[in-house]
């Protein structure tokens, strides 16, 4: 079963990825909303797949590419 976090803002767009990610039978591990933890967990969860609006980062993780991507 693949492991994935969401990351994203807007509260619809994290449902609606969340619904299409369990029609596919993978688990959601977290949907972060919350930019200064979204490191902590990748390290912490370690997914397989990260789901997110790179629009969206700021300059504290907009140039960090951890392994898992």
């Amino acid at each position: 079963m693949r492991k994935v976090l969401i990351y994203e803002h807007h509260p619809l767009m994290r449902e609606g990825l969340t619904g299409i990610v369990a029609q596919r039978g993978w688990q959601v591990m977290l949907m972060q909303e919350d930019e200064r933890h979204l490191l902590h967990e990748l390290f912490k969860k370690q997914p397989d797949i990260l789901l997110f609006d790179p629009t969206t980062l700021n300059d504290e993780t907009s140039g960090y590419s951890p392994s898992c991507l």
